[in-house]
Protein backbone atom coordinates (compact mmCIF):
# COMPACT_ATOMS: atom_id res chain seq x y z
CA UNK A 1 0.00 0.00 0.00
CA UNK A 2 1.28 3.44 -0.91
CA UNK A 3 1.06 6.01 1.87
CA UNK A 4 -0.49 9.37 1.02
CA UNK A 5 0.02 12.92 2.24
CA UNK A 6 -0.08 14.01 5.06
CA UNK A 7 1.18 10.74 6.63
CA UNK A 8 4.03 11.51 9.09
CA UNK A 9 6.21 8.69 7.74
CA UNK A 10 6.58 10.68 4.51
CA UNK A 11 8.17 13.54 6.48
CA UNK A 12 10.81 11.48 8.31
CA UNK A 13 14.49 11.18 7.43
CA UNK A 14 15.45 7.71 6.21
CA UNK A 15 18.48 5.74 7.36
CA UNK A 16 21.02 3.99 5.11
CA UNK A 17 21.65 0.31 4.58
CA UNK A 18 25.15 -0.82 5.65
CA UNK A 19 24.83 -4.25 4.06
CA UNK A 20 22.42 -6.49 2.19
CA UNK A 21 19.73 -7.63 4.63
CA UNK A 22 16.38 -9.39 4.48
CA UNK A 23 14.73 -6.01 5.13
CA UNK A 24 16.47 -4.63 2.03
CA UNK A 25 15.33 -7.52 -0.15
CA UNK A 26 11.74 -7.39 1.13
CA UNK A 27 11.60 -3.63 0.67
CA UNK A 28 12.95 -3.89 -2.88
CA UNK A 29 10.39 -6.57 -3.73
CA UNK A 30 7.54 -4.46 -2.39
CA UNK A 31 8.72 -1.37 -4.30
CA UNK A 32 8.85 -3.41 -7.52
CA UNK A 33 5.36 -4.81 -6.91
CA UNK A 34 3.80 -1.42 -6.23
CA UNK A 35 5.45 0.11 -9.30
CA UNK A 36 4.31 -2.76 -11.52
CA UNK A 37 0.76 -2.21 -10.31
CA UNK A 38 0.85 1.52 -11.12
CA UNK A 39 -0.03 2.84 -14.55
CA UNK A 40 1.37 6.33 -13.96
CA UNK A 41 4.16 5.88 -11.42
CA UNK A 42 7.74 5.87 -12.71
CA UNK A 43 9.49 5.90 -9.36
CA UNK A 44 8.79 4.93 -5.76
CA UNK A 45 10.76 5.43 -2.55
CA UNK A 46 10.74 3.24 0.56
CA UNK A 47 9.02 5.83 2.81
CA UNK A 48 6.03 5.71 0.45
CA UNK A 49 5.46 2.10 1.51
CA UNK A 50 6.08 2.85 5.18
CA UNK A 51 9.81 2.03 5.38
CA UNK A 52 12.17 4.86 6.34
CA UNK A 53 15.25 3.39 4.67
CA UNK A 54 17.40 4.82 1.89
CA UNK A 55 16.27 2.97 -1.22
CA UNK A 56 14.07 3.87 -4.14
CA UNK A 57 13.13 2.22 -7.42
CA UNK A 58 12.68 3.60 -10.93
CA UNK A 59 10.94 1.57 -13.61
CA UNK A 60 11.57 1.36 -17.31
CA UNK A 61 9.18 0.03 -19.95
CA UNK A 62 10.67 -2.55 -22.31
CA UNK A 63 8.59 -3.84 -25.21
CA UNK A 64 9.61 -7.11 -26.87
CA UNK A 65 7.59 -6.22 -29.95
CA UNK A 66 4.36 -4.65 -31.10
CA UNK A 67 2.39 -7.84 -30.52
CA UNK A 68 3.78 -8.49 -27.04
CA UNK A 69 2.84 -6.83 -23.80
CA UNK A 70 5.44 -4.43 -22.42
CA UNK A 71 7.50 -5.82 -19.57
CA UNK A 72 8.36 -3.77 -16.51
CA UNK A 73 12.02 -3.57 -15.51
CA UNK A 74 12.82 -1.94 -12.18
CA UNK A 75 16.19 -0.50 -11.17
CA UNK A 76 17.00 -0.06 -7.48
CA UNK A 77 19.02 2.81 -6.02
CA UNK A 78 20.35 2.06 -2.54
CA UNK A 79 21.89 4.81 -0.38
CA UNK A 80 21.62 7.30 -3.28
CA UNK A 81 23.17 10.74 -3.31
CA UNK A 82 23.99 13.61 -5.64
CA UNK A 83 27.75 14.21 -5.75
CA UNK A 84 27.87 17.04 -8.31
CA UNK A 85 25.71 19.42 -10.35
CA UNK A 86 26.49 21.22 -13.59
CA UNK A 87 24.39 24.39 -13.43
CA UNK A 88 24.53 27.56 -11.36
CA UNK A 89 21.07 27.00 -9.92
CA UNK A 90 17.99 24.85 -10.16
CA UNK A 91 15.40 25.88 -12.73
CA UNK A 92 11.84 25.14 -13.74
CA UNK A 93 11.89 22.51 -16.47
CA UNK A 94 9.98 23.18 -19.68
CA UNK A 95 8.63 20.83 -22.35
CA UNK A 96 8.70 21.75 -26.02
CA UNK A 97 5.98 20.23 -28.21
CA UNK A 98 5.40 21.40 -31.79
CA UNK A 99 7.34 24.60 -31.12
CA UNK A 100 5.19 25.31 -28.05
CA UNK A 101 6.76 25.53 -24.61
CA UNK A 102 4.89 24.46 -21.51
CA UNK A 103 6.03 23.85 -17.93
CA UNK A 104 6.88 20.30 -16.87
CA UNK A 105 4.56 19.22 -14.09
CA UNK A 106 5.69 16.77 -11.44
CA UNK A 107 3.31 14.42 -9.70
CA UNK A 108 3.59 11.85 -6.94
CA UNK A 109 1.81 8.63 -6.04
CA UNK A 110 1.70 9.86 -2.43
CA UNK A 111 -0.11 13.07 -3.42
CA UNK A 112 -2.74 11.74 -5.84
CA UNK A 113 -4.17 14.03 -8.53
CA UNK A 114 -1.90 16.92 -7.60
CA UNK A 115 0.70 18.20 -10.09
CA UNK A 116 3.01 21.18 -10.08
CA UNK A 117 6.13 23.03 -11.16
CA UNK A 118 9.33 22.22 -9.27
CA UNK A 119 12.80 23.71 -9.64
CA UNK A 120 15.33 20.96 -10.40
CA UNK A 121 18.84 20.42 -11.64
CA UNK A 122 18.67 19.13 -15.22
CA UNK A 123 22.08 17.43 -15.07
CA UNK A 124 23.60 15.73 -12.04
CA UNK A 125 26.31 13.27 -11.10
CA UNK A 126 24.61 10.62 -9.00
CA UNK A 127 26.05 7.89 -6.81
CA UNK A 128 24.26 4.89 -5.33
CA UNK A 129 24.69 1.22 -4.50
CA UNK A 130 23.27 -1.93 -6.07
CA UNK A 131 23.17 -5.54 -4.94
CA UNK A 132 25.79 -7.63 -6.70
CA UNK A 133 26.65 -11.16 -5.58
CA UNK A 134 25.08 -10.49 -2.20
CA UNK A 135 27.10 -7.32 -1.58
CA UNK A 136 26.47 -3.59 -1.97
CA UNK A 137 28.48 -2.29 -4.93
CA UNK A 138 29.02 1.40 -5.71
CA UNK A 139 27.67 2.90 -8.93
CA UNK A 140 28.12 6.39 -10.33
CA UNK A 141 26.58 8.00 -13.41
CA UNK A 142 25.80 11.38 -14.92
CA UNK A 143 22.02 11.72 -15.28
CA UNK A 144 20.25 14.25 -17.47
CA UNK A 145 16.75 15.40 -18.31
CA UNK A 146 13.84 13.32 -17.04
CA UNK A 147 16.06 10.75 -15.37
CA UNK A 148 17.79 13.49 -13.35
CA UNK A 149 14.42 14.90 -12.30
CA UNK A 150 13.09 11.50 -11.21
CA UNK A 151 16.28 10.79 -9.23
CA UNK A 152 15.96 14.11 -7.37
CA UNK A 153 12.24 13.58 -6.69
CA UNK A 154 12.82 10.12 -5.20
CA UNK A 155 15.91 11.24 -3.27
CA UNK A 156 13.81 13.98 -1.67
CA UNK A 157 11.47 11.29 -0.31
CA UNK A 158 14.39 9.78 1.60
CA UNK A 159 14.97 13.16 3.26
CA UNK A 160 11.32 13.61 4.20
CA UNK A 161 10.66 16.15 1.44
CA UNK A 162 7.68 16.07 -0.94
CA UNK A 163 7.50 17.87 -4.28
CA UNK A 164 4.72 20.04 -2.88
CA UNK A 165 7.20 21.34 -0.25
CA UNK A 166 9.36 22.73 -3.07
CA UNK A 167 6.30 24.30 -4.72
CA UNK A 168 5.35 25.96 -1.44
CA UNK A 169 8.89 27.22 -0.78
CA UNK A 170 9.48 28.57 -4.30
CA UNK A 171 5.94 29.84 -4.94
CA UNK A 172 5.53 27.45 -7.86
CA UNK A 173 2.27 26.50 -9.53
CA UNK A 174 0.17 23.63 -8.17
CA UNK A 175 -2.85 22.03 -9.78
CA UNK A 176 -5.55 19.57 -8.79
CA UNK A 177 -6.42 17.37 -11.78
CA UNK A 178 -9.74 15.54 -11.72
CA UNK A 179 -11.84 14.29 -14.63
CA UNK A 180 -9.38 15.86 -17.11
CA UNK A 181 -9.95 19.26 -15.49
CA UNK A 182 -6.94 21.15 -14.13
CA UNK A 183 -7.59 23.63 -11.34
CA UNK A 184 -4.83 25.76 -9.81
CA UNK A 185 -4.73 25.49 -6.03
CA UNK A 186 -2.61 26.96 -3.25
CA UNK A 187 -0.62 25.05 -0.65
CA UNK A 188 -3.15 26.06 2.03
CA UNK A 189 -5.97 24.69 -0.14
CA UNK A 190 -4.04 21.44 -0.52
CA UNK A 191 -3.83 20.97 3.23
CA UNK A 192 -7.62 21.32 3.40
CA UNK A 193 -8.37 18.78 0.66
CA UNK A 194 -8.38 15.89 3.12
CA UNK A 195 -9.99 12.87 1.53
CA UNK A 196 -9.57 14.30 -1.97
CA UNK A 197 -5.90 13.39 -1.85
CA UNK A 198 -6.60 9.79 -0.86
CA UNK A 199 -6.25 7.23 -3.65
CA UNK A 200 -9.50 6.16 -5.22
Amino acid sequence: MILTYPNDILKAMSTPFSKVTEELRVTADELAKELADSDIGVGLAAPQIGVNKRIFAIKEDHADGKEKKAKIAVNFYINPQIVDTFEKQKTYVALVNDDQTEPFLEGCLSVPRVWGTVKRWTKIKAKWQEIEEGQLKDREEILQGLMAIIFQHELDHLDGILFIDHINKDNGKMYLVEDNKKTEISFSELTNLGSLTKSK
